[in-house]
This record gives structure tokens, sequence and C-alpha cells, in this order.
């Protein structure tokens, strides 16, 4: 059992190893003769099903789940990925678009449960722009200070938006995109900037910058609920527009990520996917060390939050699980060195040479996804880009190593695909409220010591998150195409189900005849001119169904999951 979490019956791994081994029996079975199969009870995938806490622990759709599916496509399809790369393209075509949308109602909801339901709904007046003092009159609000450093995980503020590479990792323009706004909240330093909704026009939020302001207090000595102590550089001043004076907090918290269209660009996977993989993108914008770093570290959180149940609210993490191990730290410097130079390893094959993709490859695919506006168009040019980046990333491998190199690729890429949308959503626009709300609930600023420290007071949140990410990778994309191939191993179970339901029929049906007609049925058989037994007759009925029209039976999961 891992020992950085508790209330588990066993390891996930356990339920996992066995399955595979039970369907890689059956593989192995049906490839000679469809008989004898074994009885496979796959693990169920989706924790809320589970009868307790025991079973929801054992069941937990990890990265061992994502990694045993991949293991069975392998398994079935060897080293042809033509049907992986055509269900990732259904996939990115069709559910990326609908799930960034749909995290604009799920989030606030889960800011509700964990923060803003335990608050008082009506919004202090320090928070407004605008405050009456003791006298009545008008005058200018508090606000809250929050630092730069516990929105902004990956060093986003210091990309310039307007470079050649800065497109590519924020969502839009200053208008459409709020990072990009307080991006330019930042070059104003110190002068109010509005934060209004796109659609209706509607003032929600005003924002300054202080760089280094000698009021910008951070912590309130407890005499009142505003901060008044604490002064620190580098921080964005918030203020909420006094149209909300008569509404409540969840109103402004609502209305917050409406304005958030949407809450991640889905256009921006592909790039910052090849950016995590090869470092196409830190290399470009030159990011330094520290920055390259701690957003290594915030990945292998992810990952370590997703490996040990995240989704599963009633595992509990101890105090160590809160601190990478020394073979984590030497993992996550040399990743950063890799990243910075723009390469990276093999691990898996190809003798362990150094692959990479160009930003020039990066830029043309990234352009051409984000200029792809019908469904054709988004199709093809989603097939382009895949093709373009895998047969890129194999070009470091011997010729002999081409096949497993983007093997290679396309596994890597499903890894890395769950980290890249939990980091989008992780962005400075969604840390930039949660920030808000642990304050007004706490009465502090989240203090953190570390990534891992900093992400364990947003953990409440982490759950919800990485959970439904996780099950749309799996049930929308992975599952389906687990099944397409299996498909003729379900087939032979099928007709062999049918065969035994015809055999058992007749037997009971014969049963019921009277003893002297049961008892010369193979006279009658003879005298009707049947070569065989009549068992023999009802096994063949079976023999001539058509296979192939069952191949056109879709099996497909439903297109929307819990989000909508």
């Amino acid at each position: 059992m891992n020992e950085k979490f508790r209330n588990t019956v066993c390891n996930s791994n356990d339920l996992v190893d066995k399955a595979k081994k039970e369907i890689f029996e059956l593989i192995s079975l049906n490839k000679t003769i469809c008989g004898d199969l074994p009885n496979i009870q796959i693990p169920n995938l989706d924790p809320r099903s589970a009868i307790n806490s025991g079973l929801n622990a054992a069941n937990q759709a990890s990265l061992e789940v994502i990694n045993f599916l991949n293991d069975i496509l392998a398994t079935v399809l060897g080293i042809n990925f033509d049907e992986m790369r055509m269900q990732l393209i259904d996939w990115l075509v069709n559910q990326l678009q609908p799930l960034a949308l749909d995290l604009s109602i799920s989030l606030p909801e889960n800011i509700k449960s964990c923060f803003a339901c335990k608050v008082n709904p009506l919004i202090p007046q320090w928070l407004f722009e605008k405050q009456t003092d003791v006298d009545g009159n008008e005058v200018d609000g508090i606000g809250i200070n929050i630092k730069i450093s516990d929105i902004d995980l990956f060093c986003l503020f210091g990309v310039d938006p307007n470079s050649d590479a800065g497109k590519f990792v924020y969502d839009g323009n200053a208008q459409q995109d709020i990072n990009r706004f307080m991006w330019q909240v930042i070059q104003e330093n110190g002068n109010p900037l509005p934060w209004t909704d796109p659609d209706t026009n509607e003032e929600i939020l005003i924002f300054r910058y202080y760089e280094n302001n000698s009021v910008a207090y951070t912590e309130t000595d407890g005499t009142v609920d505003y901060q008044n102590i604490e002064q620190r550089d580098r921080v964005f001043n918030l203020r909420i527009s006094n149209s909300y004076k008569d509404k409540t907090i969840i109103n402004f918290l609502v209305d917050y990520f409406n304005s958030q269209n949407p809450i991640f660009n889905p256009s921006k996977l592909i790039p910052n996917i090849i950016d995590l993989l090869y470092g196409t993108l830190t290399n470009k914008l030159d990011l330094p060390t520290e920055c390259v770093q701690k957003t290594i570290e915030v990945e292998e959180a992810i990952k370590d939050y997703i490996n040990n149940g995240i989704d599963n609210e009633d595992i509990t993490f101890d105090d160590s699980f809160y601190t990478f191990t020394t073979d984590q730290r030497t993992n996550i410097k040399n990743l950063t060195k890799e990243r910075q130079l723009g390469v990276s390893q093999f691990r898996n094959c190809c003798g362990k040479k150094i692959t990479s993709v160009s930003y020039e490859t990066l830029k043309k695919v990234s352009e051409d996804i984000e200029n792809a506006s019908t469904l054709q168009e988004r199709i093809q040019t989603y097939t382009r880009a895949l093709d373009t980046l895998a047969n890129e990333s194999a070009e470091g491998a011997l010729d002999v190593d081409k096949n497993n190199a983007v093997a290679d690729f396309f596994a890597r890429l499903l890894t890395a695909l769950q980290i890249v949308l939990s980091k989008l959503v992780l962005s400075p626009k969604f840390l930039l409220v949660v920030n808000l709300f642990i304050f007004l609930l706490d009465k502090q600023s989240i203090l953190a010591s570390s990534v891992k420290d900093f992400l364990k007071r947003i953990e409440c949140l982490l759950r919800d998150l990485i959970s439904e990410l996780l099950r749309k990778l799996i049930y929308e994309f992975l599952l389906p195409l687990v099944i397409k191939a299996l498909t003729q191993i379900i087939l032979c179970v099928i007709t062999k189900k049918l065969k035994e339901k015809n055999v058992n029929d007749l037997l009971t049906f014969t049963s019921l005849l009277p003893p002297f007609i049961r008892d010369n049925l193979d006279k009658l058989n003879e005298a009707l001119g049947n070569a065989g037994s009549i068992i023999d007759t009802i096994n063949g009925f079976t023999s001539n169904i058509n296979l192939d029209s069952l191949s056109n039976i879709d099996l497909q999961f439903g297109e929307k999951g819990r989000f909508c």
C-alpha cells in the first residue's frame, strides 16, 4: 500500500493488474479459439458507483488505469496507432470546446462548495470600489491585495503577450482573456482598470497593480476584517464594482466566471502539451530556471495527486505526501534542464536518444488549429497536426525504431493531456478568485512554503477538478477506443452466449417432452433426414450469424460527462 495516503483497503494497482492479466489472457485465447473464456471484471472506473469507501479507493480512475488501457490497446493494435490518433482527433474536435465552456459553470459550484457557502453572503463594504464612511460620505474602498506569487504558478506574467511565442500562452486579447488583461494592469502600475463582461459590458472588478506600495498590505491583525499589516511587493489590488451593492458574493462569483469565455482556450492545448513534453515554448521564451522548475513541480504534484487517488474524497494524505522524494527532486532538476534546452530524452525506447519539436513546426501547427473554423477544417487540421508532431518527434530515432518512437509520442501525449488540462485551469484567472474566498473564509492569505503546500490549501477544489478531467479522458476517449479494439472478442463472446442459450433452451424443452417422445428423438432426427443431432443443428444456428453486421454497432459512451 502507498504509505502517503490512508483509508484504503488495498492498492488500486492490485485490481488493475488482475484485470490486465485476465484481459491479456482473453486476447491470447481469442487468437486461437473462442472458448472457455475467463470471467473478466474490469475495475469500476467511476468512484461514485462504489458501494463503500474501500471499493471506492480501490477503483480509482488514476494513471494506472490509463496506463492499463494503453497496454490493452498496444496488445490488440500492435504498433498501429491510427485508431488511437483518430479517436484523439474526434475527442479534440467534439469534446474539448464543450469541456472548456462547462467549466465556467462547474468551477463556481466547486468554489461555493469548498469556500463560498461558508462565508457571509453579504459583500463586505471594504471590498467595494467605493464605500461609505462614518459621516456618510463616499470614499475609495480598500479592496483586497493578492500577491502575484499566489496566483501565477507558471510565470505567465513574465511573458509578453505581444511577443511571437507569447500568443500561445495567453487565451486572447485584453477584452476577452482576463489573464491578458492582468498583464496590461501590471504595465499600468497603479492606475485602475475595470474588468467588464465581454458580452454584457457590465463592470465586475476594478484592478490595480502595486509594484511597491507602502499600503499594499496582505494580512489582518485581527482587529479588522480587511488587510492592515504585512506589506508586500508585486500585488494586485481588487475591488468589486459598486453595482453589486445589492447583490451577494455568490452573484459576484457566478458573474465573474460567466465573463470568462471560456475558462481556457481549447486551441492552446496542443502547444502547451508539446511544451510539457519537449520544452519548445519554454526554450523560445527563455524563461528563468526558477520559473521552469516551479512549473515542473506543479506538474509532478498533479501526477502525485492523480496516482494517489485525489478523486476519492475518503482518501486523506499524510505529511510525507506534501514533500517530494529525493528521486523526484532529482527528476525535477533533470526535467528543468531538458525543458530549458527544448529537448526530451526517449525513456521507454529508441536507445534513450534525444528528441525535440521545433518552434517553427509548433507555431505553424498552432496557428492552423486556431484558424480552423468549420468542423471539417478542425478534423483535417488536428489530423495534420498530430501526424506532423509525431513524425518530427521521431526524427531523432533510428529508422528501425521509428514506429516505437511514434508510439512513445502518443503514449506520452495521453499522460500530458490530463496534466496540461489541469494546468490550463489553474491559471491566474481561476486562482485570483480562489485567493479572494480563502481570505474571506480564513481571514488570512495563502501562506505556503512550497508548491505542494500551496496545492494543499486548495485540495478541495483539486479533487473535483482532476476527477472530472480524468473521467472525461477515460470515458470519452480511452474506453471507447478499447471497446472498439476488443470488438472481435466481444462478438465472439456474444456468439458463445447465443450458442449456450439455444442449447440450454433446447435441453429445457426436450426435458418437458413425454418420455416416449424424448427417448425416440434420435429416430425422429433420422426420419427427418438430419445428418447431425438437434443440438448440432442449434449450434449451427449461431455459426451463421452475420458478424459483419454486428461490427457496425455503435459502441460509444455519451458525449457529455457530469459537467453537463
